[in-house]
């Protein structure tokens, strides 16, 4: 019964103070709306994640389509597609500028040579003392691990398959590995 004679008494000093109910009602409403404002809580429709140019000049091979789709994927970066023929002075002005934290060039023949088992190296243009710049350098390698790594396993499944049953033709043998790494590129979507 006590706990029902503070509680009448308390919407008693309610009723009878208005400051009272608008300091219990009106204020965490208006603060909950002041710092949604003040923090961007309002908009939300831009992409937080740092902007990364990806300029491929290996034509828009699978392997580089596959490397924008991991990129792509990053909660961290976002890739911007640039024109193959981006200027270098463009490429630079634009990462010392801030608008791109990195630019990632895919060399010109980086599919083939990523499918016959090379290490490719991508060139990567940032600045290294920024932070934007180490979250995306890292964030790109870890893409080109990713990458590397669907790779060997299509490359491994198409090896064993072919030392089992073999294939018809080069066509047969290319559709094969094709759709073993479009598998594992699927795999990365959800990483363990």
């Amino acid at each position: 019964m006590r706990v029902l004679d503070l509680t009448l008494n308390d919407l008693r000093q309610l009723v009878r103070d208005w400051k009272a109910a608008v300091f219990l009602v009106a204020m965490p409403v208006i603060f909950t709306l002041m710092f949604g404002f003040v923090f961007g809580g309002a908009g939300g429709a831009e992409d937080p994640r740092l902007p990364v140019g990806f300029l491929d000049r290996d034509g828009g091979s699978v392997l580089s389509a596959g490397l924008h789709g991991l990129l792509d994927d990053s909660s961290a970066i976002r890739p911007v597609t640039m024109a193959a023929d981006t200027p270098a002075e463009e490429i630079d002005r634009q990462v010392r500028g801030e608008e791109l934290a990195a630019v990632v060039v895919v060399p010109a023949g980086y599919g083939e040579r990523l499918a016959a088992g090379e290490v490719v190296p991508l060139e990567g243009i940032l600045v290294v003392e920024s932070a934007a710049g180490q979250t995306a350098q890292g964030e790109i390698q870890a893409a080109a691990n990713r990458l590397a790594g669907a790779v060997q396993a299509a490359r491994l499944g198409t090896a064993a398959y072919e030392q089992q049953a073999g294939f018809v033709d080069d066509t047969a043998r290319r559709a094969f590995f094709d759709a073993a790494l479009a598998r594992a590129l699927a795999a990365w979507e959800t990483p363990p």
